[in-house]
């Protein structure tokens, strides 16, 4: 029986640009991802995501949480914002 879960790891250092922040200029909060691992539970998930990862103790990320996936990560739901209405807009 398999035991082990998964979970993703993230942060809310650094940043990224919108596809067109040079138009409008305007700031997105954001999270990275740093990586999706499999562990008992989300220590030992940890420390096999830095194992199989170890360039990430070369990058600035220091605060990182996780979240357990439990339906896994094959489930994903995608949602496009080109295609709401404007009824959203103020």
């Amino acid at each position: 029986m398999n035991n082990l879960k998964t979970f993703i790891f993230l942060t809310e250092e650094g940043y990224t640009d919108a596809p067109n922040y040079e138009l409008n200029n305007t700031a997105i909060e954001n999270l990275q991802v740093i990586g999706w691992s499999k562990g008992k539970n989300s220590d030992e998930a940890f420390k096999i995501l830095i194992e199989e990862n170890n360039y990430l103790l070369t990058t600035e990320f220091d605060k990182i949480f996780s979240l357990q996936l439990r339906n896994g990560i094959e489930e994903r739901e995608y949602y496009y914002l080109s295609e709401q209405g404007s009824e959203f807009i103020n």
